[in-house]
């Protein structure tokens, strides 16, 4: 069998068989994808049942593919059952899947799609991303209307372009067709996505996705990012309590200059009370003195 590793891949981490998770709305042609890619019927195409998991080759390459079950179409939320069946998803891909496949069909991807797939991957962790590609279907869509890929890319659109930043432009397009799975161009579309894996292993340094690994790491963001708040709002509160105190002293002193130099003029006994700067941590000293004074 091949192998997934790369020699100029120096983080290995056991890749001899590589995690496949298929993720997209419904029919979208997503568990004929991973038909297409074990070159056998491995799913159920019909749709609707839970999410699976099937072994085989891929090009020569040992690969899991778990085929999540597709989600619907609300924009606003996402609903309770699917959220469970896609963290059950996760859970079949053993630690966490290598490479996760986003199924988009190679229609119009319209704000409403984006906003559906936006909340989906949300539940995940935006730190998803980074092991998502982008698997187009419909391949044959492209060839009747003489189009590339980077052209459908490049006239698709904001949603479809916010699409292709959130995978860095990672992407494959596969043709589904039954016939072609044994074929010499079924077999030559599969080569072609398992080299763009391969890619993606060696730029992910070989690590598989792990939600609890990324809850933790985000966990532990947001706690220092709590703490960096806190300090500043307290250096922010104290410099605004010594700005206060040294107003306070200004305006005791000036009132207590102003009021001397009132008894001094009546030739009037004057007990002036002196207070010294405020320095925080110290409390506030204060010394008194008395000026007697007596005017012939």
């Amino acid at each position: 069998m091949g192998s997934w590793s790369s020699p100029e891949n120096g983080a290995d981490t056991d890749t001899s068989d590589v995690r496949l998770l298929l993720v997209g709305p419904k029919r979208t042609g997503k568990s004929s994808c991973g038909n297409t890619m074990l070159g056998r019927k491995a799913f159920d195409t019909r749709g609707g049942g839970p999410s699976t998991a099937a072994s085989g080759t891929a090009a020569g390459h040992d690969v899991t593919v778990i085929d999540a079950r597709g989600w619907g179409f609300s924009e606003d939320s996402v609903p309770r059952e699917e959220k469970k069946e896609l963290l059950r998803a996760l859970s079949l891909c053993g630690p966490g899947p290598h490479i996760v496949l986003l199924v988009i069909p190679l229609l119009d991807f319209t704000e409403m799609e984006r906003q559906a797939v936006e909340r989906r991957m949300e539940v995940m962790t935006s730190s998803v991303w980074r092991h998502t590609m982008v698997l187009f279907t419909f391949g044959d869509r492209l060839k009747g209307r003489g189009r590339s890929l980077e052209q459908h890319i490049q006239s698709g659109g904001l949603a479809l372009q916010w699409l292709m930043e959130k995978c860095r432009y990672r992407c494959h397009v596969l043709d589904n067709k039954e016939g072609q799975w044994e074929g010499k161009e079924g077999r030559g579309q599969v080569e072609a996505l398992v080299s763009r894996v391969k890619d993606m292993l060696q730029e992910n340094g070989g690590w598989h996705f792990s939600l609890h690994m990324y809850h933790r790491l985000e966990e532990d963001w947001s706690r220092r990012e709590q703490e960096l708040r806190e300090r500043m709002e307290g250096e922010r509160e104290m410099k605004i309590e010594r700005e206060r105190m040294r107003e306070i002293v200004e305006e005791r002193q000036g009132q207590e200059e102003w009021e001397t130099q009132r008894a001094i003029g009546r030739g009037e006994r004057s007990v002036v009370k002196m207070v010294t700067p405020y320095e925080p941590g110290r409390g506030q000293r204060q010394a008194f003195c008395t000026i007697r004074r007596h005017l012939a």
